[in-house]
């Protein structure tokens, strides 16, 4: 018998809500390399039962992010601190992206709004350039590419 469409877009979420849950804890630290995640300890915290559970941690072996050992259950694989890195490099990429994007498209009153914003912060004090030199990322990554063999 199948869900109904609304019930399986629910079972959906509840599954990527889970690769969500889970993926944090992998990230933060919380869950280390080679720690065994049990389904019933991530259903009963999440408040939810163990086959979105499941799924949701299918979703994260694709990812790279946990195991599955057949008899065990699903072992995290861990993350590298230039894992760690990357992430908030891609993020940082495709957040400016969708600023230029939006910058586009934004009125002048947006525009004006922002740079008052932007006004208000520098006279706080905030530091708004992060330091960050773009090509000496990219030369990283191609040394850790070409150390991995990939080109």
């Amino acid at each position: 018998m199948e869900l109904p469409p609304h019930a399986q877009g629910r079972r959906s979420q509840l599954s990527q809500d889970v690769a969500s849950y889970v993926r944090e804890l992998i990230i933060s630290g919380r869950a280390r390399r080679d720690d065994y995640l049990r389904i019933d300890t991530i259903a009963k915290a999440m408040g939810i039962s163990s086959t979105p559970v499941r799924e949701g941690l299918l979703m994260l072996q694709l990812e790279g992010f946990v195991k599955l050992v057949p008899r065990h259950g699903f072992r995290v694989v861990g993350v590298e601190p230039q894992d760690v890195l990357d992430i908030f490099w891609a993020q940082g990429v495709l957040a400016g992206e969708l600023a230029a994007r939006a910058a586009m498209r934004a009125s002048e009153d947006e525009i004006s709004e922002l740079r008052q914003e932007r006004a208000k912060l520098l006279g706080q004090g905030a530091e708004l350039d992060d330091g960050v030199q773009p090509h000496r990322c990219r030369r990283r990554r191609r040394r850790r590419h070409r150390r991995r063999g990939r080109g």
